[in-house]
């Protein structure tokens, strides 16, 4: 426990007159007014200032500087780890009637308590390998002002070093690593996923040139198809030839039927069609129509007649054999 700074109390009164009281040198006076309020006038009162202001207390504070010193352990970022420390500092009165008024009996605790909330939050900013900059920040945030800590107190003259053990620098070697370790598998995936990323948007460019160049063949048909079929492998261009020839016959292989289909089963009316139309649907009746039948020759329709449907002629009149052959 570190010394009161209020080294005494004296009761006054106006009678009898006393002299003029003198502080000693690193002490300043309190006087306590009849209502209590607390004064520190800039020199002591005189015998009649004492009578017309009738001050009941007198107390003397020091106001000196004192050193003192305390070890802690401070936390590490993280919370894992620790530092030890050894403070040094100075404490001084910096507010007499606060000091009287707070009845501060130990002022080095209050000091301590106020200088470990400081520094813990300084250090945790740092690893157990930072010490050195740990210092730094201290020197830098705490040392070059002077402090006032509350209750009439000041601090001055912080001076703080951090010591790391064997044991915890070995652990902090052992978290550093690991940590490094952590950092380069984040790279290798975030690597990987930009890289995955990349091939995909790759793949998916050549997937829609891949689409518009084939909708472009297919749209062009069959020959367009065989032209890229030779483009890509000669050795098959006879086999393409050879396959749009046969597609080319059986597409009109399927029209001739489709045609012959629907002129004899009586549903095209020639009036509906124009000239070149109605010819060739009579060259298609004289082509499939059996000799002797409405769609032979002997049938065939004189283009100049009315147009009319089919279904709507007379059949022929059978042959001598009793009917269609």
């Amino acid at each position: 426990m570190s010394m009161n700074p209020v080294l005494g109390r004296e009761e006054l009164s106006r009678l009898p007159f006393r002299r003029r009281p003198v502080p000693r040198q690193g002490t300043r006076l309190v006087f306590e007014g009849p209502n209590g309020e607390l004064t520190v006038p800039p020199h002591p009162y005189t015998a009649g200032e004492g009578w017309w202001r009738g001050p009941r207390a007198m107390y003397v504070v020091d106001v000196t500087e004192h050193a003192e010193r305390f070890e802690c352990t401070l936390p590490c970022r993280g919370g894992a780890l620790h530092f030890d420390s050894v403070v040094a500092y100075s404490w001084q009165v910096a507010a007499p009637e606060v000091v009287v008024r707070e009845q501060e009996a130990d002022p080095a605790a209050h000091c301590e308590r106020f200088l470990r909330e400081r520094l813990r939050a300084v250090t945790k900013r740092f690893t157990a390998l930072q010490s050195h900059d740990a210092e730094e920040a201290i020197r830098a945030e705490l040392s070059p002002v002077e402090l006032v800590v509350g209750r009439g107190l000041r601090i001055s003259a912080l001076r703080v070093e951090l010591i790391i053990n064997a044991e915890q620098k070995v652990l902090a070697s052992e978290k550093e690593i690991e940590a490094l370790r952590h950092e380069v598998e984040i790279l290798k995936t975030r690597g990987r996923i930009e890289r995955d990323g990349l091939n995909q948007d790759a793949e998916l460019e050549q997937q829609e040139k891949r689409a518009r160049h084939y909708a472009a063949l297919l749209a062009g048909g069959g020959p367009a198809l065989a032209g890229m079929i030779a483009a890509q492998d000669p050795s098959k261009a006879e086999e393409a030839v050879r396959f749009m020839v046969e597609l080319h016959e059986k597409d009109q292989q399927m029209a001739i039927e489709t045609l012959k289909v629907i002129i004899e089963g009586d549903q095209l009316r020639l009036g509906e069609l124009d000239d070149a139309v109605t010819t060739a649907v009579q060259r298609f009746k004289a082509i499939f129509g059996p000799s002797g039948t409405r769609f032979g020759t002997s049938a065939a329709i004189d283009p100049t007649e009315e147009p009319e449907a089919i279904a709507d002629r007379p059949a022929p009149e059978p042959d001598e054999g009793g009917g269609r052959p």
